[in-house]
């Protein structure tokens, strides 16, 4: 009996233990949330409002510290909003953000994006413009100095990159989760890669889309196939049956993914 209390008594232990390190809700937001931190006012919440076309930003205990209007082009949206700082891409003390912006164009053959990548300060004053910047990020290039980089697309006529754009800024982000979203966690590479009788290509999709499209191109930019993707899977199996041996580029289409296109090679 003594034996059984004992055991009762160690079981009820861990499972306090258990329920008081479980993973609780704290808070819940619109829209997409991220964690900053500004030079001179500490760790922040920030919330890109892309109905209200703002950017809400909110203090440690949740509540709202600053809400900045951002000058949304006509017929444009909010695609992403990054990197809301202070001192990172100019020297005084107001807030700053590098914004894409998105329009999606309908007519034609095919309905495709046209971007843009913007600094904004809280001020609504533009810092830099970057008409088809469609992704952006920074680079450490030694010495703490860094570069941004803006990759510039023409959707109408290819689906590669037409040139990259690299711009000096004269601070650096403060905080290692800032660092590491320098690039987006890449989903990896397709495999087998050269390809033979098939070729799996992982993906991953914004957090806001159901379902998207991956679209085959030839080397030179033109679509040759296109499959429907969906959130519930991180992959997709294709047969190379049809396909001539050769270099292929291939990408990720959804309301909200941007993602650089890959190559692929079947033999």
């Amino acid at each position: 009996m003594k034996i059984d209390k004992f055991y009762l008594l160690i079981m009820l232990f861990f499972s306090a233990y258990i329920a008081e390190s479980q993973v609780e809700l704290e808070q819940s937001y619109l829209g997409t949330a991220a964690l900053t931190q500004l030079e001179l006012d500490g760790y922040k919440y920030y919330v890109t409002d892309a109905v209200g076309n703002k950017c809400l930003i909110y203090n440690s205990d949740y509540t709202l510290w600053k809400t900045i209007d951002i000058p949304v082009p006509p017929n444009n949206f909010i695609a992403d909003i990054s990197f809301v700082s202070q001192h990172l891409f100019n020297e005084n003390d107001n807030i700053e953000m590098l914004v894409i912006f998105a329009e999606y164009i309908t007519s034609g053959e095919f309905p495709y994006y046209v971007y843009k990548t913007s600094v904004i300060e809280e001020t609504g004053e533009s810092l830099m413009d970057v008409a088809g910047g469609g992704y952006a990020f920074i680079e450490d290039s030694g010495d703490d100095n860094y570069k941004l980089f803006v990759y510039v697309y023409d959707f109408e006529n290819s689906s590669l990159p037409v040139s990259t754009e690299i711009f000096n800024i004269p601070g650096s982000p403060l905080s290692n989760f800032e660092k590491n979203f320098i690039k987006p966690k890449d989903p990896g590479n397709p495999f087998p890669n050269p390809a033979g009788s098939y070729v799996n290509i992982p993906y991953r999709l914004d957090n806001r889309d159901e379902t998207g499209v991956l679209i085959l191109m030839d080397a030179g930019g033109k679509e040759i196939r296109s499959y429907k993707i969906g959130k519930d899977f991180n992959s997709i199996r294709i047969l190379t049956s049809g396909l001539g041996k050769g270099i292929y580029f291939y990408k990720i289409q959804s309301e909200h993914t941007i993602v650089e296109p890959k190559k692929l090679i079947i033999n």
